[in-house]
Formats: structure tokens, C-alpha cells, sequence
């Protein structure tokens, strides 16, 4: 895989990570590793949106329009995030 996902790319989060939104944060727990890994804003709304149906681009787009963001910042930085899931091994890009 390349070191970044394209706009269109579709992501999956890992069914055995375990996750809870704890006041506004979105709390993980990876059992494979034992790490805890709390996401707050952006993050943790990209998080729950990862169901294996909407790209990057239509993640992005619900972001953007919820935090009112810049939408070409927003992709940006849902795709930068997203790599980073997927190089963790939290997520899986189809």
C-alpha cells in the first residue's frame, strides 16, 4: 500500500477494537496490542463513520459540515488520519 489513501478509498474499522465515546472522546482499546487510544473532534467522528460504505470524500464532506471546516483541509486531513488507522492496523481500506 502506498503511504496514503486516496479520496475514494473506502475503510472498515477493525471489528475486534473495542471503542467507546466517553465525554466527546471516542476511547479505543485494540486487544490485540492492549492500547488505549482516545480520539477527540475530527478524529473520533471519522472513527464512527468508518463502516465499510462511505469514502474518504464522503466522511470528509459530513465533517466538514458538521464542524463547518474548510472541505479541501477537511479531506486532507480525514485522508492523513485514515493512513494512519490503516498503518496501525485499526482499519482496513478496501
Amino acid at each position: 500500500m502506498s503511504n496514503s489513501l486516496l479520496a475514494s478509498a473506502v475503510l472498515t474499522a477493525d471489528p475486534a477494537i473495542v471503542w467507546r465515546d466517553v465525554a466527546g472522546e471516542v476511547v479505543l482499546l485494540n486487544p490485540k496490542s492492549d492500547r488505549i487510544m482516545g480520539l477527540n473532534g475530527c478524529g473520533g467522528e471519522t472513527w464512527k463513520l468508518l463502516d465499510g460504505e462511505r469514502s474518504l470524500t464522503t466522511i470528509a464532506h459530513a465533517i466538514s459540515e458538521r464542524f463547518r471546516g474548510d472541505s479541501e483541509q477537511v479531506l486532507a486531513d480525514v485522508i492523513a488520519f485514515a493512513t494512519i488507522l490503516v498503518q496501525r492496523g485499526l482499519a482496513t481500506s478496501r
